[in-house]
């Protein structure tokens, strides 16, 4: 618990982080030379989120055990290192006591999945709960070993301004009609032309057979003239 205080300070001034990273790293020899088993900085790190999460869900299951009616023996209290995290850390377990909070949902959710990871590395360590949870990690320092400081390493971005926007132009062309060629205009001239043409040439042959029938009809007329004349005489 000798390192709580460092590791979870909210500050995020280069002399905190760097005060940060070198508690974790201590943390990490000390860890590693009492295991079997060596872990890096990320396990390190998720196993103190995990011990958090699974504290706070036995203080709640506590809470409301305690509010239930009905009669029977009262609960058991947490156990001494769960009361001496959380007395190290009391804005981290502020838990409400209203049964239909949704906090509930999820401490329920995160317990079935930390349980087992946890339980498993605290058997294999072979520490007590007291030995591990000072080894610890704030939840808004996740990996702090591999992040770089925010006011030594700057981010650069690129100003909005400079940064050209390409325009698809889209080009649209009018539907305009296509003209006639003169060659079609000639063609349609010559036709109307041959039609008149033809149609003259048609009335003139009627008129000319209309003469020539006429002519007939005269001719006709004047031998049945003769002849009777000629019948008349010799009578």
């Amino acid at each position: 618990m000798e390192k709580i205080d460092i590791i979870e300070k909210k500050d995020t001034t280069t002399n905190t982080n760097a005060k940060k990273k070198a508690a974790w790293q201590e943390i990490l020899s000390s860890f590693n030379s009492l295991n079997k088993k060596p872990r890096d900085m990320t396990q390190i790190v998720t196993q103190w989120r995990n011990t958090k999460g699974l504290v706070k869900t036995r203080e709640s299951e506590y809470r409301r055990a305690r509010q239930m009616t009905g009669g029977g023996p009262p609960p058991p209290s947490p156990p001494q290192e769960d009361l001496e995290l959380i007395q190290s850390l009391p804005n981290e377990f502020v838990i409400d006591s209203n049964v239909f909070d949704s906090d509930s949902i999820y401490i329920e959710t995160i317990k079935q999945s930390q349980s087992t990871a946890t339980e498993k590395m605290m058997s294999e360590s072979g520490l007590a709960t007291t030995e591990i949870a000072i080894i610890a990690d704030s939840e808004k320092s996740t990996q702090l070993s591999n992040t770089p400081d925010v006011e030594e390493n700057p981010i650069l971005s690129t100003p909005l301004a400079a940064t050209k926007v390409e325009k698809h132009t889209i080009k649209r062309e009018l539907y305009k009609p296509k003209h006639k060629p003169k060659q079609n205009n000639k063609i349609a001239d010559n036709y109307e032309e041959q039609l008149f043409l033809l149609t003259k040439k048609c009335k003139e042959n009627k008129e000319k057979r209309e003469d020539e029938l006429h002519n007939k009809r005269m001719a006709i007329l004047d031998l049945e003239q003769k002849y009777w004349e000629k019948k008349l005489k010799n009578v």
